[in-house]
């Protein structure tokens, strides 16, 4: 069973974006499956190093977007992505040392940041991304 499932709740509307989100629900999966199945520390240290790599690669096309499509609120929303990496670090560090309670914090973390994150703050940057498109199809 699925620690935390992708639906249309999530989608931001921007086909690359929304795959994206799609594959970290994915590993933040396997690395809750890893976590109740008592893999070893060191698998679980792995996953999350893919889920904290994955997650930099993926906030660096998001501002590629919303830097393309001139969002006024880009560095706000970068600030968020600076805050949440340093926070995945963190708990990246405390995990490689041993720390099993971070990693059940870790799952905690990724769940609300999803939630919270990707339904609130990313669309508005779609939402701007939308609209841009749109008015500038209609020009062409």
């Amino acid at each position: 069973m699925s620690y935390i499932n992708w639906d249309q709740s999530f989608s931001v509307g921007v086909k690359t974006l929304d795959n994206q989100h799609k594959h970290l629900f994915a590993i933040i999966n396997q690395l809750y499956d890893a976590y109740e199945s008592k893999k070893s520390i060191e698998v679980i240290a792995e996953i999350f190093d893919q889920v904290l790599e994955y997650t930099l690669a993926h906030f660096s096309i998001e501002e590629q977007y919303m830097l393309h499509y001139r969002y006024d609120d880009y560095n706000e929303h970068k600030a968020l992505h600076q805050n949440l990496a340093a926070k995945a670090k963190e708990l990246a560090e405390k995990i490689h040392d041993g720390d099993l309670e971070a990693v059940a914090q870790a799952h905690l973390f990724l769940k609300g940041w999803l939630e919270k994150h990707i339904k609130k703050v990313d669309l508005q940057y779609a939402e701007h991304i939308r609209a841009t498109k749109a008015q500038k199809d209609k020009i062409a």
